[in-house]
């Protein structure tokens, strides 16, 4: 076919195609082409995606071999050398380049459309301002916006009531997508958490309730801004095109869409809490007092004063006034007890939830209680019927009273951080208020300074008053509550607010831990009955940072729950670790399902265990990427490894739930099976995003083989060839790696090849140390070393060993003794480890005898007993011994003395063993001392990572820097000069007078200086994330920060790891650079 001039132009919705037609253009020569929208009605509406392609000269002779074989292809999106002959028992595979070859794609616009049926929504409320703490009653109608009749069809209508000052922080996008953008943008946007639906719920609000044009090309140029698409854009040509492009639309059209783009182009780096919708909202601005009445702003000079006779309280107010609600899908936020309208301690955001409720002749009514915030409520309702029609609308109330205070505080301080707080008191009254403040309650960890002077607040008008908080103890929760009082026109008025902070350490946060097992010794002494160990408080130990937790594990359960927790707490942005968090619940929701006795706790446990699966599953799906696998941050292309880690998750996930998405499981097996390369391997992208950690092609095959076999995948003769090929080579050149021959072993079992499994797991048998670890292996999966490899290695071999329990029942005890012995409260090493081990440990535990008898742990310091636990067989929680109480004893006082050893012994004591038992019970224990380090050990050998303050650290936390900039600059480098490492973590402590610019943060993603970023431990501390360092390299960036706040504020120790290697982690100081 010589002419080249054909092209093929598509028109789509969500990927079913509407329309699909040849044509031939002409060099040079524009042409139009007039397609009727009536050859495709869509009542609902949506996005239209038209692509035109160029058919390529060898599609007529490649289509017509290929389409004769399409009941048996695969597409594959890496080239092949050459494509695999045919055979009818084998898939034929397409390459890529060929595909390539025959559509080369020449351009793409889309455009949304108008739902041609909908639903008008109308809410109202019993009045438009409240006072805090009121209750409000709503109405919500729906009618046929075609007929304005009620719909004859069941319409549903979804409630929520949220405050309006949280859609405007964008660190805090977690309002969910509005049900018309779920069903009208979901399918085009390439991650669909609730933060990528931010502007698309706007956008989606405008077309609804506006009167504009049914059409709007313009969804094209909001998806670029956005970076929604795949495809790249240019944002200099979008500024231009929005200028140009708004011809045809009325004046409010084209000022919605301008601003729509505004928001995102304009305020990139500006201070996304600056902006507040409500007047009140815009109070909480520590640096400003405004005019409430002509909305102008003035710098704050306030005198300080102080008062030292302050009132405390050891055990702060509830700050949860949520408890009780029993339904997660329809709850109204209840007035709490002792409500007092000038008390305003109730800080809750979302007041009112419900998913779907029948609006029963077109109508629906309720009521809730708001909280104490003065702020505007915004109250979003979303409607549906049976036959798809959508209706949508969003309505605000505003509470207030007639003399209100407002002040914010840091989310965190660091110990010794003194910080200056703007409180603002508005009058709204037509006359002036006088008064002053007091501290009405505090917690032991804080303490606060206020001024006693009459302040003076004219008519309309607000006035600004500056106190200070100090910290001065390590706690997790502290609260403050301070009152205004005045008079004015023989009239009282008082109003309080509460705020809560947390006290952090400034040191290096150190862990030391201990594990293992303990049980009875009537029938044999294979387990311990008591344990001693020593330990040593540091003698640069920060004064009050000693943490210490003794667990016993009762059960199987016990420890997967505590696993949770563990990785709950640690950094959880990418798929891995994501999924760790889950997958421990998986294990224990099988454990709660295999139970014989389902009494109304296992029930209520199974609830919420599903409940939680079911967010991890989302997040998890938001990770996957075009090709249909999985990547660390969802970008293409997918990762062979972690897409067999995902296949293993999704299968065990399926077995205990039905929310798993059959069609994605097969999807995401086939894309792994068509990445065989026809040589026994499979292919691994040489783009992929973490080419420098990746782990050899001899683990990525065993792994991906193992995963695949454990999904019931038979069809692997060519690839398990290969990898016992492989293997026996290992083994004559006596270069075995037990990780590798683990997995093989395993997969073998599962194909029920037993005597080969046996072959490879004895090897491994003869490589198992006498403390019980296996520490011949290379690398893994993850490329890890040092303990994180062993633990994997371990975990691996006890896996293939469980095949056969009554072969290796003893090396499967002397594995399991040292896995847990390496347990830091939960957790075993990094994510994998951590899996592996509970799939190791579990499978153990379940044909091992629980406690099975009465009697009594002792716990004991220096051999002076601190406590006693007693048990009976009707134990399945852990025990958790009270080191609070430990610690004040005067007689343990060595727990927490500088530099002071410490004798640990645990004990199983008075031990009654029910009649009728035949074995002893064991159940294992973890230990862990965390701690400050004011001077911890040298820095490490395989990183190097240093932050640089760019400023005058004197200016940092002066009066006069308030909404000044801050900017730091990290460097990390790897400092292995002959070889990349695989993912690393970097973390930044930020002080608690600056305040995160999270524009800035998205711009240095989008720009690749990282992967990935989070912010944790309430804004006190940002995580990046590198998939992967080359040899050498470095890896810099600079980020700014705005003052927020006036005071002394500190900066914490800052941290880079390997995050499979984090034995040496790298501590650093900010420093002047």
């Amino acid at each position: 076919m010589k002419n080249t001039n054909l092209y093929l132009l598509d028109i789509k919705i969500k990927d079913q195609p509407l329309y699909s037609e040849q044509y031939k253009f002409e060099p040079n020569k524009n042409t139009t082409i007039s397609i009727k929208a009536n050859l495709f009605p869509v009542v609902n509406g949506g996005i239209f995606t038209v692509q035109l392609r160029k058919l390529g000269a060898e599609f007529y002779s490649d289509y017509q071999y290929y389409y004769a074989r399409k009941d048996n292809l695969y597409v594959t999106t890496q080239n092949e050398s050459q494509v695999r002959p045919w055979d009818t028992d084998q898939f034929s595979y397409l390459p890529a380049d060929v595909l390539i070859s025959w559509f080369e794609f020449k351009g793409e616009i889309t455009f949304f459309k108008k739902p041609s049926k909908t639903l008008k929504v109308t809410v109202t409320t019993d009045k438009a301002i409240y006072l805090p703490g009121e209750q409000v009653n709503y109405t919500v109608k729906v009618i046929d916006a075609q007929t304005n009749q009620v719909s004859k069809e069941n319409v549903y209508v979804s409630l929520i009531v949220t405050d309006d000052s949280v859609f405007t922080k964008l660190e805090d996008r977690k309002q969910p997508p509005s049900l018309a953008a779920r069903v009208l943008l979901e399918n085009e946007i390439l991650k669909t958490d609730d933060s990528e639906f931010y502007w698309g719920n706007q956008y989606v609000e405008h077309w609804f309730t506006s009167n504009a044009a049914s059409n709007d090309q313009n969804i094209e140029l909001l998806f670029g801004v956005q970076g929604w698409r795949y495809k790249l854009f240019d944002t200099e040509s979008i500024v231009r095109m929005t200028s140009t492009n708004f011809q045809g639309y009325d004046e409010t059209t084209k000022q919605a869409i301008q601003q729509l783009f505004a928001l995102k182009l304009d305020n990139r780096y500006s201070n996304s809490n600056s902006t507040a919708i409500a007047a009140p909202a815009m109070a909480n601005n520590a640096n400003v007092k405004r005019d409430p009445a002509i909305g102008k702003m003035a710098p704050v000079n306030v005198r300080i004063q102080t008062d030292s006779n302050v009132p405390t309280e050891d055990d702060p107010n509830q700050i949860d006034f949520m408890t009780g609600i029993s339904n997660p899908r329809l709850w109204a936020h209840p007035r709490r007890k002792n409500y007092d309208v000038n008390e305003r301690i109730d800080l809750t955001e979302t007041v009112m939830y419900q998913s779907a409720g029948m609006a029963t002749k077109g109508e629906i009514k309720g009521s809730f209680y708001l909280s104490d915030i003065i702020t505007k409520f915004r109250i979003i309702a979303d409607a549906f019927s049976t036959t798809g029609q959508l209706g949508y609308q969003q309505v605000s109330l505003q509470t207030q009273k007639p003399v209100y205070m407002t002040f914010d505080i840091p989310a965190s301080m660091i110990v010794g951080d003194i910080i200056k707080i703007n409180a603002q008191v508005f009058n709204l009254n037509s006359y002036k208020i006088a008064g002053s403040l007091s501290l009405l309650k505090i917690d032991s960890s804080l303490n606060a300074t206020l001024p006693k002077s009459i302040i003076s607040i004219d008519s309309k008008k607000s006035s600004s008053i500056v106190f200070t908080i100090k910290a001065e103890k390590i706690t997790e929760l502290a609260q403050i509550q301070v009152k205004f009082e005045g008079t004015g026109n023989n009239i009282t008025y008082s109003d309080s607010l509460k705020q809560v902070t947390r006290v952090i350490a400034k040191g290096f946060p150190m862990k030391v831990s201990q594990g293992g097992m303990i049980g009875s010794q009537i029938f044999d002494q294979s387990t311990p009955s008591s344990i001693s160990f020593a330990l040593n408080v540091p003698p640069k130990l920060e004064t009050s940072s000693s943490n210490y937790t003794l667990k016993i594990f009762s059960s199987s359960y016990a420890s997967l729950v505590e696993a949770v927790k563990a990785l709950i707490a640690e950094p959880n942005g990418c798929f891995e670790q994501t999924s760790s968090v889950s997958y421990p619940m998986v294990m224990a929701l099988g454990f709660l399902q295999a139970l014989p006795v389902q009494d109304s706790n296992i029930k209520e446990m199974k609830l919420e265990i599903t409940e939680k699966l079911k967010k991890g599953y989302d997040k998890l799906v938001s990770f996957q990427t075009k090709e249909k696998g999985y990547e660390w941050f969802g970008q293409s292309p997918a990762h062979e490894g972690l897409s067999a880690y995902g296949l293993l998750q999704f299968i065990e996930m399926s077995k205990v739930t039905q929310f798993v998405d059959g069609q994605m499981v097969k999807d995401l097996k086939s894309w792994l099976l068509s990445r065989r390369n026809s040589k026994g391997g499979f292919l691994q992208n040489d783009k992929a995003l973490d080419s420098f950690g990746r782990a050899p092609s001899n683990i990525t095959d065993a792994y991906i083989v193992w995963a695949l076999t454990s999904a019931g995948e038979t069809n692997l003769t060519a690839e398990i060839t290969y990898l016992i090929s492989l293997a026996d080579k290992s083994i004559t050149s006596k270069s075995i790696d037990a990780y590798f021959l683990g997995l093989l072993s395993s997969s073998l079992y599962n194909l029920k090849r037993n005597e080969e499994a046996q072959k490879y797991a004895d090897i491994i048998v003869n490589n198992q140390q006498p403390e019980g670890n296996i520490t011949r292996s290379k690398t893994t999966i993850t490329t890890s070393d040092g303990s994180q490899r062993i633990i994997e290695t371990t975990a691996i071999g006890i896996i293939a060993w469980m095949n056969d329990q009554s072969r290796y029942s003893l090396q499967i005890t002397k594995a399991i003794n040292w896995l847990v012995q390496q347990v830091k409260i939960g957790r075993y090493g990094s994510t994998q480890g951590t899996i592996l081990s509970l799939k190791a440990i579990t499978t153990y535990m379940k044909n091992s005898p629980t406690i099975n008898g009465d009697g009594q742990f002792v716990l004991r310091i220096n051999d002076t007993a601190a406590q006693t636990i007693q048990f009976t067989p009707k134990l399945k929680e852990s025990i958790e011994f009270d080191f609070n109480n430990i610690i004040s004893d005067p007689r343990f006082t060595a727990l927490i003395t500088p530099g002071s050893t410490v004798k640990v012994t645990l004990s199983l004591e008075n031990f009654k063993q029910r009649a009728g038992e035949t074995s002893d019970f064991k159940v294992n224990f973890a230990f862990m001392y965390s701690y400050s380090d004011l001077n911890p050990a040298p820095a490490s050998k395989a990183l190097s990572y240093d932050v640089l303050q760019k400023f005058d650290a004197k200016n940092l936390g002066a009066d006069n820097q308030i909404g000044k900039s801050f900017q730091y600059v990290l460097n990390l480098r790897n400092l292995n000069t002959t070889k990349g490492i695989g993912m690393t973590i970097a973390a930044l402590s930020v002080p608690a007078c600056l305040q995160i610019d999270f524009n800035a943060l998205e711009t240095l993603k989008r720009n690749q200086n990282f992967a990935q970023y989070e912010v944790r431990n309430y804004n006190s501390e940002i995580v990046f994330y590198w998939r992967a360092l080359d040899k050498n390299q470095l890896k810099s960036f600079s980020l700014s920060f705005t003052q927020r706040y006036a005071g002394t504020c500190q900066s914490k120790p800052q941290y880079a790891y390997i995050y499979y290697n984090d034995d040496q982690p790298a501590w650093t100081q900010a420093k002047k650079g």
